[in-house]
């Protein structure tokens, strides 16, 4: 099963339905909600998504959203073992 790391970009659009790219980026999320992909966001992405979406959508909106959002994709840490295997894996 392929494993996708989830760009925050791909996030707001869905959370802000942000044309033309929400069509594109929804389609991934067809595919998480197929188990045909297992996708990732890191912890820096979700407080991203929180400040941005909150400005646009409100306090409440935001924080429904990322509660649904964690419950189909996983939220990865970052450190520095994580970048280096990243890096090599290019």
């Amino acid at each position: 099963m392929k494993k996708l790391l989830l760009d925050t970009n791909i996030i707001l659009d869905i959370a802000l339905k942000r044309a033309p790219h929400f069509e594109h980026s929804s389609r991934i999320f067809e595919l998480i909600d197929k188990k045909q992909i297992i996708s990732y966001i890191t912890a820096s992405t979700v407080t991203d998504i929180y400040h941005i979406s909150r400005k646009e959508k409100g306090k409440e909106i935001a924080i429904e959203f990322i509660s649904n959002l964690i419950e189909v994709v996983d939220v990865l840490g970052v450190d520095k073992n994580i970048i280096v295997k990243a890096i090599k894996s290019i």
